[in-house]
């Protein structure tokens, strides 16, 4: 025995439909059965206002008693309350159509007159309290949508919105019947008759179904955030609302004798492109202005891509530099450490006092050179972090880079690499940080001895230029291509970043003394012929002069007897 096929039960409609059509199907359903009932009041007290708001043909009760059931339902629909709904559809559908088949067959089924009766001849009737077939037909195809709508399957919704878009055009096509005084359209019992509060309720109730659910079917695209969805709602009420109102215009002026037929129709055809244009010349200002945006929010969103991928990278670059200085300091942190550990274990075995003697200045020299790594990832710390300070005071340049080079010459030696100097006697003092300044030499000059080769030579000079204090070291050592030369003041870079490379340190010399010098408000630079061929570093320091205020200056001058006490005066008071 075959099975027959579960209907899929519809999903909750406020699940999927808008919040603002879900309410407005609601509304729309409680309209029409408000409708519905008061009709049915208006036959139960003989109301004629109720029974007819505009002339003689009368809402039929099964009408009435139809449309509450489909007010009902489209309530319930929207409330989720899908039992309650799929029966009052059903009580609909089946008034509808069994008035329907009467109209067909000329069959009287008895349900004409079974809650009030009417007197034969009343307009627009076929037989008394009989709903024409066009209010049957619309009861039919409204009732047949509501129980689609609870099936849910995207073809029933589909269709229940075709059913009621064909419900709509048959009730407009009535009310333009009484707009225009047609009475073909509304009036002619066999076919067409219908009364006017009828026909505007088949409306509401139309509309509410395809709000019902707008997010299916071809009311999705109605109500979709795209051009065809802007550009449909912007011309539906305007196309089906403007040939109404200028017909009935024209018409007016037609039945006054304002206009004969042939100029009414003229008037017409004109007023309706004028309209139509209108509207067209709006709406493509209204598509331009989207486009417009959207092609704003492509330009944004293509920014926001060009960012993104420059953080990405900028991230990743981070995280690449990251990983090589934890490599790259471990190693340089390793490297003393285990040659202090090595030679520690020589202290704590070896017995002659000449390989204890040996031991220790292996230790103390690893321990100062892991005191200078610290020391350097201390001073960069500080500089990122804006703390770095200088104690400016009255220096003797020349004395502080003399302190440095001595300080160096074991190096040197031990490098065999030749160690000069030349400085200028002349050169005056400076106001400056004497430490930090030591610091800056001997930075550069650690660095030309590290990269110049057994053999070779590096040369400090002091001297003076354009009001500042110059101080240059020039190396013959292994020096930089051009490409790098960009990249010399960075923190942590080096032209070999390899662990194994030749040459360790953790590249933080230079950085360091860049910082230096532009606190003491002073430069430093780097040039080079090319690898092989040497570099040269030169410090730029502002000399006192240029560091002191005119007040100093003058009161410089006054005491050094260089001007008198009239033109310091002067001086000072501008």
């Amino acid at each position: 025995m075959d099975q027959l096929p579960v209907p899929v039960p519809s999903p909750p409609p406020r699940a999927g439909s808008p919040p603002i059509t879900r309410s407005a199907s609601g509304t729309a359903g409680a309209c029409v059965a408000v409708v519905g009932a008061l009709v049915i009041l208006g036959w139960l007290f003989d109301i004629p206002t109720l029974k007819s708001v505009y002339g003689a043909i009368t809402m039929k009760t099964n009408m009435a008693v139809g449309l509450l059931l489909c007010g009902a339902s489209l309530w319930f629909q929207a409330r989720g309350n899908r039992r309650a709904g799929i029966v009052t559809a059903a009580g609909a559908t089946a008034i509808g159509a069994l008035t329907l088949t009467q109209h067909l067959f000329g069959w009287d089924f008895g349900i004409d007159q079974l809650l009030f009766t009417e007197v034969a001849g009343a307009a627009g009737t076929t037989s008394p309290n009989r709903m024409g077939p066009n209010g049957a037909t619309s009861l039919t195809l409204t009732g047949t949508a509501l129980l689609l709508l609870f099936r849910g399957s995207p073809r029933s919704i589909r269709s229940a919105q075709a059913l009621a878009v064909a419900t709509v055009l048959l009730a407009l096509l009535a009310i333009a019947g009484y707009l225009y005084g047609a009475v073909e359209l509304y009036g002619i019992a066999r076919y067409t008759g219908i009364a006017l509060h009828t026909a505007v309720t088949f409306v509401i109730l139309g509309i509410g179904i395809l709000a019902a659910r707008a997010d299916a079917g071809g009311i999705a695209t109605v109500m979709g955030d795209g051009p065809a969805g802007t550009l449909l709602r912007r011309l539906a009420i305007p196309v089906v609302v403007m040939p109404f109102a200028l017909g009935y215009v024209v018409l007016r002026a037609r039945q006054a004798d304002v206009v004969d037929r042939g100029l009414s129709l003229a008037i017409f055809a004109v007023l309706v492109v004028v309209a139509l244009g209108m509207i067209v010349w709006r709406t493509a200002n209204a598509i331009a202005a989207s486009d417009e945006q959207r092609r704003r929010a492509e330009r944004d969103r293509d920014q926001l891509l060009v960012l993104e991928r420059r953080a990405r990278d900028e991230a990743e670059r981070a995280s690449r530099l990251k990983d090589h200085f934890i490599a790259m300091l471990s190693h340089e942190l390793r490297t003393p450490l285990n040659v202090m550990l090595g030679w520690t274990r020589v202290l704590e075995t070896a017995r002659s006092p000449e390989r204890h003697a040996h031991a220790a200045a292996v230790v103390a020299r690893n321990g100062r050179l892991l005191a200078r790594l610290v020391e350097d990832l201390l001073d960069i710390s500080r500089a990122s972090a804006g703390q770095f300070e200088i104690a400016s005071s009255p220096t003797q340049l020349n004395a502080v880079v003399q302190a440095s080079l001595d300080a160096l010459a074991p190096v040197a030696a031990q490098r065999r690499v030749q160690l000069v100097s030349s400085l200028d006697a002349e050169l005056e003092i400076i106001d400056g940080d004497a430490e930090r300044i030591q610091q800056i030499v001997s930075n550069l000059v650690s660095n030309a001895l590290k990269f110049t080769a057994a053999g070779g030579r590096v040369e400090v000079r002091t001297g003076r230029q354009d009001g500042s204090a110059i101080v240059t070291v020039t190396d013959t050592g292994i020096g930089f291509d051009e490409s790098f030369a960009s990249q010399l003041f960075q923190p942590f870079r080096q032209a070999d970043s390899s662990t194994r490379r030749e040459h360790g340190g953790l590249g933080l010399g230079l950085s360091i003394a860049k910082h230096i010098a532009e606190l003491h408000g002073g430069s430093i630079a780097g040039t080079s012929p090319g690898p092989g061929c040497g570099a040269t570093f030169t410090v730029r320091l502002p000399a006192a002069e240029s560091r002191r205020g005119p007040e100093d200056r003058a009161e410089k001058a006054f005491a050094s007897g260089r001007i008198g006490d009239e033109q310091r005066r002067t001086e000072l008071t501008g």
